[in-house]
């Protein structure tokens, strides 16, 4: 609950009584100080570490006021000169902080009323000043209601005479202030509010599937609970906002039948969200937006104008279906060579893509993934569309299973074809690299074929997955993977990077090189077509764990081949095998001057992604 406390402005004063007193004649001029902060803090002390006036009920008068009596002592060896001003009635300002809860602090001053501006103060003597908190503004003596803390800053001069005037013939006096802090509370005990005010009975609102030319009302009872009057106001959550296409269409579906009342104590309103038959119902599924209550009311107490609001959420779902049915679009996409087709469950009816299908309020739909060479042809990647409008990874089985459809759902299906399709133990990292957008069978990898036709009848590439990989490739991926996850670093790389090496200049190649992830293979060669053996895979994916913030343990790797392993890779080989990013093959060997295959180079690079997340 959001809580306002508007303030009575009050002037507020500190009677004050001077003992002993030297004169001056009425009308002294006012004053500045040149310095606030004395040459010796010390040089004036007082009898008490905190002017506390205790507890006092509103509406205190005057007579009623406790009184304390404040002494203070000249400590230096020179003598000072208490000053005040003559400016308000005669007296002496301090900033006071009155607290005004939900609001900030408002600053105001005391004035004490005395009738000299300048008080004399030997070293070694003392003085006392009778101090009474009352505000003395108008009729009132009493300060609102609240806790009072603060500083009575005393000024005392270093001399009776001026040092100099200000633009307004002023005169300026050199010294400094001497703070003692002061306390007190004002206490009310009547009503001031700060209760709850609405009391709902219903948390959310769920119309459920409903058809879309059916009219349907849903209401919410707001009860007032406060102990005064309040003024409830009701609103659809993107009304009078810039909302995108998908909030217009909601709210041309829901309209509130009233939207302002005034409601006595106990009182209660009936909120009408009404689902119309006009507007943009054209596609069934789920939408979500919110009621929005806002009540307020005033209540004035212990001297404060106090003002309460409280603001409540109600989430509303509304499902406009069709015939009892939500649709589900499924889509087909190929990056690389012959695509394919659906066929429902029971094999008897085929879908060739981007069809709407409708599947009954809460009920299922299982497709078969069909490539058209299914020995060749492959599921890279299925994505379902969310609500972020972006697609997510969901899988790469060869069935397309959507549960329990209470929305309207969006898939998009990837069949790709190749000579060597990805082995299973490499097939999710291939399909979550591929959603990610770090790599692309249709772009990344050789031996794509030509033709373009990705009919029944295509040409099938002879790219590999279980293909050496070269170095440049490697690098290709390898960049991807930082750009994914170090978004705003990437921008930052220089547009103009020296050439590393004498045998490429591929932009890849000179970023990776400038982060210090690669360092090329001697003689200023990065020989870039070569064919990226196990050991180099390491060392670079240990450089890029690095770059990534990655924490790798340090460990010598444990396998039977380990002096094979070049003296230069050995510990980045181990970080591998610890972290369980690389591992061995067969008989535990590492096989460190191997190849290294594509679908290796993915997963691995998949799992370091992992490791950021």
């Amino acid at each position: 609950m959001k809580k306002k406390i508007i303030s009575l402005l009050l002037g507020l004063i500190l009677c004050l009584g001077l003992l002993p007193v030297a004169a001056l004649a009425d009308g002294a001029p006012l004053y500045e100080w040149k310095s606030q902060v004395p040459e010796d803090p010390g040089a004036i002390t007082y009898d008490m570490e905190v002017a506390d006036f205790g507890t006092m009920e509103y509406g205190y008068r005057k007579e009623d006021c406790p009184t304390l009596t404040i002494s203070f002592t000249n400590t230096s060896d020179q003598t000072l000169w208490y000053i005040h001003d003559f400016s308000s009635k005669g007296g002496d300002r301090f900033n006071v902080t009155v607290p005004r809860e939900g609001w900030d602090s408002i600053r105001q001053y005391l004035v004490i009323p005395i009738s000299t501006y300048a008080l004399e103060l030997k070293p070694g003597s003392s003085a006392s000043v009778n101090v009474t908190p009352y505000t003395g503004y108008r009729e009132s003596t009493s300060f609102p209601a609240g806790v009072y803390d603060g500083e009575l800053d005393f000024f005392f001069a270093t001399s009776d005479e001026p040092v100099g005037r200000n633009r307004y013939d002023e005169p300026i006096f050199e010294g400094g202030n001497y703070p003692l802090p002061y306390h007190f509370e004002i206490v009310y005990d009547g009503y001031i509010g700060g209760e709850e005010a609405m009391e709902l009975d219903r948390e959310s609102v769920d119309f459920g599937p409903v058809e879309m030319e059916d009219t349907v009302i849903e209401t919410v009872s707001v009860t007032n609970r406060a102990k005064v009057e309040i003024e409830l106001q009701a609103k659809l959550a993107s009304e009078g906002t810039n909302h995108g296409a998908f909030e217009r269409s909601v709210q041309q579906c829901l309209e509130l039948k009233e939207k302002q009342w005034t409601l006595a104590p106990g009182e209660t309103a009936q909120v009408e969200i009404v689902k119309g038959t006009t507007g943009n119902n054209k596609l069934p599924g789920r939408y979500d937006t919110e009621l929005v209550l806002t009540s307020e009311y005033r209540v004035e107490g212990g001297g404060n104008l106090m003002s309460y609001r409280d603001e409540k959420v109600v989430p509303i779902t509304l499902t406009p279906v069709k015939g009892g049915n939500l649709s589900v679009l499924v889509q087909l996409e190929s990056p690389q060579g012959p695509s394919g087709y659906f066929t429902s469950a029971d094999g008897a009816t085929t879908y060739w893509g981007n069809e709407n299908i409708d599947v009954p309020y809460g009920g299922d739909l299982s497709l078969n993934i069909v490539p058209f060479v299914p020995e060749h042809g492959y599921v890279l990647a299925i994505q379902q569309f969310s609500s972020s409008s972006s697609y997510h990874y969901v899988g790469h089985d060869t069935t397309l299973l959507a549960q329990d459809v209470t929305d309207r759902q969006h898939y998009l299906v990837s069949i790709a074809s190749c000579a060597v399709p990805p082995a299973d133990w490499a097939r999710d990292a291939v399909g979550r690299a591929y959603s990610l957008g770090i790599f692309s069978p249709g772009g990344d990898m050789p031996g794509l074929g030509s033709g373009g036709d990705h009919g029944v009848n295509g040409k099938i590439p002879d790219s590999s997955y279980a293909a050496p990989i070269t170095r440049k490739d490697f690098c290709n991926l390898a960049m991807e993977i930082y750009l994914k996850l170090r978004p705003e670093e990437y921008r930052q790389l220089p547009n103009s990077l020296p050439t590393s090496f004498t045998d490429t200049d591929d932009m890849n190649v000179r970023q990776l090189a400038y982060l210090g992830v690669i360092t090329g293979v001697g003689d200023e060669k990065f020989d870039p077509d070569g064919q990226l053996t196990r050991e180099q895979a390491a060392a670079i994916l240990s450089r890029l764990a690095g770059v990534l913030d990655i924490d790798l343990d340090k460990a010598a790797p444990t396998f039977d081949d380990n002096g094979s392993i070049s003296p230069w890779a050995s510990e980045a080989v181990g970080e591998m095998q610890a972290a369980g990013i690389m591992g061995g093959f067969g008989n535990n060997q590492f096989g460190p001057q191997g190849t290294y295959s594509w679908e290796q180079s993915i997963a691995t690079l998949m799992r370091i992604y992992d490791m950021t997340m």
